[in-house]
């Protein structure tokens, strides 16, 4: 499946996600990543999944969940950029659908030309930039070695003085590793250079590709607020936890919608209830009986279950 939700995003409200990268093939390895180690760190850009496919699934479902979503978001188990049909998505998205339509973007192929021109194509574009140090950016992100920093973060200011949709700069720390003040320093000292809408600052929620890599406590992540801000960075946010809404709706779940869900990210049950508007009850029941039929993972993190998409499942 390609096509998954609507899901409830801290960011951006209900989400219908359009995935155009299925398998883990990446530009980065990074340490955090909540969906498991990237197999295939590359750079190679390829056809990884058919526009016609995907638009046929889009087509299929759009029409029955488009009064109940907010955005249409272009992702990818790895980058989504990787894949040389995601210009042809969104355009197909765009004929036939009057959501934004946003994409997540780990920056590294920003610099390609025509990587550069399809994304001023999207409404919202989120890139991540998780370190502008050299030696922290290969910490964190783990990329593949013809990735270079400096060249990423050239591109991301080209682009944001051509861009006229809205830029969200995603900033995730890591507790210990590029949450210091030299790194906010560095990274404040270069996000002046960028005309950006926001800066969303963020860590770690779900189990992370690293066992060892550990998130910042709310109060730890407002400390770095306000050291970011000390340093005159303008526009901070941090995403809010998933909250209820007055006007929950149901939808026809399928087994497959679970599992594409659950394939994106790991989910708490309550998150994957509140995120695919389902009763906790029946979330807890599909799920158990997933776990019990070995199609799903599960891991503890935060003093929360997670549960995930085992690889080769569903």
């Amino acid at each position: 499946m390609y096509i998954f939700g609507p899901i409830m995003s801290r960011r951006f409200g209900r989400s219908l996600g359009v995935n155009v990268i299925p398998e883990k093939i990446c530009s980065f390895d990074c340490i955090y990543c909540e969906v498991g180690r990237t197999k295939t760190t590359t750079m190679a850009r390829r056809p990884y999944a058919p526009a016609d496919k995907i638009l046929a699934e889009f087509n299929e479902r759009y029409p029955s969940v488009e009064r109940r979503m907010d955005v249409i978001t272009v992702t990818g188990y790895g980058e989504p950029t990787l894949n040389t049909e995601f210009e042809k998505v969104l355009d197909g998205i765009k004929e036939s659908a009057h959501h934004p339509v946003v994409i997540l973007t780990n920056s590294s192929t920003m610099h390609i030309p025509q990587v550069f021109e399809t994304l001023k194509k999207f409404d919202v574009v989120v890139p991540s930039i998780d370190a502008v140090r050299v030696g922290k950016f290969k910490q964190v992100d783990n990329p593949h070695p013809s990735v270079d920093i400096n060249q990423i973060k050239r591109a991301l200011v080209d682009f944001s003085k051509d861009y006229r949709g809205k830029l969200l700069i995603e900033l995730l720390l890591v507790k210990g590793v590029n949450d210091e003040e030299e790194d906010l320093a560095a990274f404040a000292e270069y996000i002046g250079e960028v005309n950006y809408s926001q800066v969303q600052l963020t860590t770690v929620f779900r189990p992370p590709s690293h066992q060892d890599v550990a998130r910042l406590t709310d109060e730890e992540l407002a400390e770095k607020y306000l050291i970011l801000s000390s340093y005159g960075v303008e526009r901070i946010i941090i995403p809010g936890d998933i909250c209820s809404t007055a006007d929950n709706y149901s939808l026809e779940l399928s087994e497959d919608d679970i599992c594409a869900a659950l394939k994106m990210r790991p989910m708490s049950v309550a998150a994957l209830a509140e995120g695919l508007s389902i009763d906790p009850i029946l979330a807890e029941v599909m799920v158990e009986d997933l776990l019990t039929r070995g199609l799903l993972n599960s891991a503890e993190y935060d003093n929360e279950v997670y549960y995930s998409l085992r690889r080769g499942g569903a």
